[in-house]
């Protein structure tokens, strides 16, 4: 069976589900959605942030390095 909804509506339906965000039918345009982070979402996102800035200062990667990484760890997913 073929799933009609796209990549983003389902990112978003299961961030919703790990309550990360809530959807609010637009009451200006029945068609869309808005879409707002929650609490839990925010402190979901300190904690990344923190979690990067370690990996930061332990790494020492210039901005091309990390640029390059990201790079290859994209090719490397594909």
């Amino acid at each position: 069976m073929l799933d009609q909804n796209s990549d983003v509506s389902r990112l978003l339906d299961r961030l919703e589900l790990k309550k990360l965000i809530t959807k609010n039918i637009c009451p200006n345009d029945k068609r869309a959605v808005d879409v707002a982070i929650t609490d839990e979402g925010l402190e979901l996102l300190s904690n990344i942030d923190k979690q990067a800035k370690t990996m930061d200062s332990i790494l020492h990667l210039t901005d091309e390095e990390a640029y390059q990484l990201s790079e290859l760890l994209d090719k490397a997913r594909d």
